[in-house]
């Protein structure tokens, strides 16, 4: 009968959706399980790499020392046209071991140590300690919260590594935006999780940029290594959150970088060895 064709229909309707349900569930469950390994040999290359270029880095940086210390005595014309030569080597070395240094922490990144924090307090805290940094560059920043007045964002993180995920967004945030413009940090409750969207002045973000932004060393920047982003994500996703990263909506100016929390506290992902 009809109502019997009306029932085995909707069977088969309610059995298709759950099949798209599951393959669609299982494609990111492998998309994120390529992503995982991947960074894990690009972690242990990175490593690997970076340890033999610090013994290396370090002998120019004591031969550059060493030399200057001798040139004193030459006379003044020569002296200082050489020393400003091994000036720019030496700001190149100490650049090189900034860099070295990044890709250890990202090739290192331990697991998280959660613990109860509050993520307002550690927005405060930071924006609070960056702000002179920050307004050299005639930029502020300012977090709003919704529910306005809302006190405390309590979760389970590692507080180092997250303030470690807000400074890079931040910074990227500012740098991204030209003076006398305003970086926005909103936090906002949602019934499950905690929603905190970074919202900056700059250009916004190209679509072919927009596909390879959380990849290890790809930039734009012309002196960026390429792994604070990737750090970031690795430190969220650990945690069991979501980072996404998008352009502001209505036409404004600007991207927007969207962290997502759970509230409830959870064991942390550990890093494949």
């Amino acid at each position: 009968g009809r109502d019997e064709l009306l029932t085995l229909t909707q069977e088969f309707n309610h059995m298709a959706q759950a099949l798209a349900t599951r393959d669609a569930t299982l494609q990111k469950q492998h998309a994120a399980l390529l992503r995982s390994e991947r960074l894990a040999t690009i972690g242990r290359m990175t490593s690997l790499i970076t340890h033999e270029l610090r013994n290396p880095l370090s002998s120019i940086g004591l031969n550059a020392e060493m030399l200057q210390d001798f040139i004193q005595d030459i006379a003044t014309q020569d002296r200082d046209e050489l020393l400003a030569i091994l000036g720019t080597i030496t700001d190149e070395v100490d650049r090189l071991s900034d860099i070295t240094e990044e890709y250890l922490v990202y090739a290192r990144q331990p697991d998280p140590k959660p613990s109860h924090e509050d993520l307002i307090s550690l927005l405060e805290q930071l924006i609070d300690f960056h702000s002179w940094e920050w307004s050299s560059l005639e930029v502020g920043v300012t977090l709003h919260t919704r529910p306005e007045g809302l006190e405390q964002a309590p979760t389970m993180v590692d507080p180092n590594q997250f303030r470690q995920a807000f400074l890079n967004l931040l910074k990227n945030a500012v740098e991204a935006s030209p003076p006398g413009e305003e970086v926005t940090v909103e936090l906002i409750e949602e019934v499950d999780s905690w929603v905190i969207h970074i919202r900056d002045r700059g250009k916004g973000l190209p679509p072919e940029h927009m596909e390879h932004i959380f990849e290890p060393f790809y930039t734009d920047k012309e002196q960026g290594s390429g792994l604070g982003l990737p750090m970031t994500l690795q430190i969220i996703e650990q945690h069991h959150g979501r980072l996404a990263a998008n352009n502001n909506p209505d036409d404004e100016p600007g991207a927007c970088f969207t962290i997502t929390l759970p509230k409830q506290p959870h064991p942390p992902h550990v890093t494949p060895s």
